[in-house]
């Protein structure tokens, strides 16, 4: 059997294994990339039948199989970067920047930003003045950035314009890329397109690494599945589901769109050689939106195990739509279910039965609980009364060790932070007076429906010839690739008018050697 048939083969039981098992990941490792041209063999028909159907020959399912399981990668005009120093600290740093692109709607944009900053300037021109000097300064952050972590990448979509938005990044700041794909678009409003040009169609959506520094070795790991994408889109919405879509478009101009895809969620890993010649790894991650926050639990507990034995330094960054509730389409049957099985709510109900102030405490609980989480996904989960769900995926973040003994980065120092503020993940996330600067708002926030759900999450080393054993009490100068001056780029995100450069700002930080 020669090479070609066998990874075929092995890819097609690969995709299997892992879009059929709802619990075990799938890592797929590949000692190189693969170009778009070489590795992608799907055609407009084949598409319509994998938009129509969930099983099919097997030409077809190797053939969809090789699309959805090869990373694809590339190098545009690569001009490597070296180290900077950072004026501060007087250490060499390079810098990471963590974002949603929302497709890659506006990557014309971005462009301009690195490469013709001033007419960007002319043509979003700020309301106020003097909110000018606030987005340059955001702007040179961000093209200081030497390396991209990306989510809702597409290639060959379009509504980008057919346009292989990982190369356009990597074009953009002259660097490499790898993309590996989470899901065929396969939704009929796509298809049926009568404008559709069917030659130009590869329908992948996935994350992205986009480099200033050489990619030598990339995998990706396909998270537990939290929702099938393919069967629960193709179903008709129910009568409550349209009711909570109508009100979406008119409370916060939101639209719900029905999405059917082929594939899942992904989490992208990379190794890259810096300028002094050591290797460090930078995940991409998007975790499930369409599910309750313990599914998004199950699906970190994969990545934390897939990458356990990494002994170079470790950049996790991603959108973790850590929402406390599912964003799938809703039913009565789900809400029932829902209600039965969650502990919580017996236990709310006896409060409530046997509490003579029931009607002010429920009242005060919500309320506080609502301010507490506010912009601060992290605070404690205290069950019954003040209940945060999303905490626990902080928690599984925390307390896990990697093999090497090393942890990731979870406190923050203050002579670190972007502000000043001390406090929870303030190296390598911006923190804000009460809680965290937020990175996603609906169209319509009336300035509460604002959420922090993108993140970096840093993996320092111990310096050499550093005897410390107990990583927590290291000192901030025993550390090498230490994060630093975490920062939001919100103000940047949303001079673009009347829209935004995305629906997510960028986060991004110093990784200080």
């Amino acid at each position: 059997m020669d090479g070609k048939k066998l990874l075929s083969l092995v890819l097609c039981a690969c995709s299997m294994l892992s879009l059929q098992a709802q619990d075990k990941p799938s890592v797929l490792t590949q000692s190189k990339c693969e170009t778009l041209n070489s590795a992608y063999q799907l055609d407009f028909e084949d598409l319509k039948v994998l938009s129509n159907h969930d099983k099919y020959g097997s030409e077809l399912s190797e053939k969809y199989s090789q699309a959805i399981n090869t990373i694809y990668c590339g190098h545009e005009n690569l001009n490597k970067s070296s180290f900077k120093i950072d004026q501060k600290t007087k250490r060499e740093y390079f810098r990471v920047t963590q974002w949603n692109i929302e497709r890659g709607f506006h990557v014309e944009e971005i462009d301009s930003i690195f490469n013709a900053p001033d007419k960007y300037l002319n043509k979003y021109p700020p309301k106020n003045p003097n909110q000018k000097d606030i987005i340059s300064a955001e702007m040179r952050v961000l093209k200081d950035t030497d390396i991209f972590i990306l989510n809702e990448v597409d290639i060959g979509m379009q509504r980008t314009n057919y346009k292989n938005i990982a190369k356009e990044m990597a074009r953009i700041i002259k660097g490499e890329y790898a993309f590996a794909p989470e899901f065929l678009e396969l939704a009929p409003s796509y298809l049926n397109d009568p404008n559709l040009d069917k030659t130009k169609l590869k329908a992948l959506h996935g994350n992205a690494v986009v480099s200033k520094f050489p990619i030598k070795n990339v995998k990706f790991i396909r998270l537990p599945l939290c929702y099938d994408w393919f069967s629960e889109e193709n179903k008709k919405p129910t009568a409550l589901e349209q009711v909570r879509r109508a009100s979406s478009k008119v409370v916060i101009n939101e639209e719900v769109l029905t999405e059917v895809r082929q594939g899942s969620r992904i989490a992208l890993v990379t190794e890259l050689e810096l300028p002094n010649h050591d290797h460090i790894s930078v995940v991409s991650v998007h975790m499930e939106n369409r599910t309750l926050p313990a599914c998004r639990v199950k699906q970190m507990d994969a990545i934390l195990e897939a990458i356990k034995d990494i002994k170079t330094a470790v950049i996790l960054g991603g959108d973790f739509n850590n929402f406390e509730k599912s964003a799938e389409p809703t039913s009565a049957g789900k809400i029932i279910k829902r209600t039965v099985s969650d502990p919580e709510t017996f236990a709310k109900a006896a409060v409530t039965y046997l509490n003579p102030y029931a009607l002010v405490t429920n009242v005060g609980s919500f309320t506080v609980g609502h301010l507490r989480k506010f912009k601060d996904p992290t605070v404690s989960n205290i069950p019954v009364l003040l209940p945060n769900k999303s905490r626990k995926l902080f928690d599984r973040i925390e307390d896990f060790k990697f093999e090497d003994g090393n942890k990731f980065e979870m406190e923050g120092d203050k002579s670190l932070s972007h502000n000043g503020i001390k406090g929870y993940l303030s190296n390598s996330n911006q923190r804000s007076g009460k809680g965290f600067v937020d990175t996603f708002k609906f169209n319509k926030s009336y300035g509460f429906a604002l959420y922090k759900i993108d993140w970096i999450f840093v993996k320092p080393l111990k310096k050499p010839g550093v005897s410390e054993d107990d990583f927590e009490d290291l000192e901030l100068d025993e550390k090498n690739y230490q994060p630093a001056f975490g920062q939001t780029l919100r103000d940047l995100n949303y001079s673009k008018q009347p829209e935004s450069i995305s629906d997510h700002s960028p986060v991004t930080c110093k990784i200080l050697i």
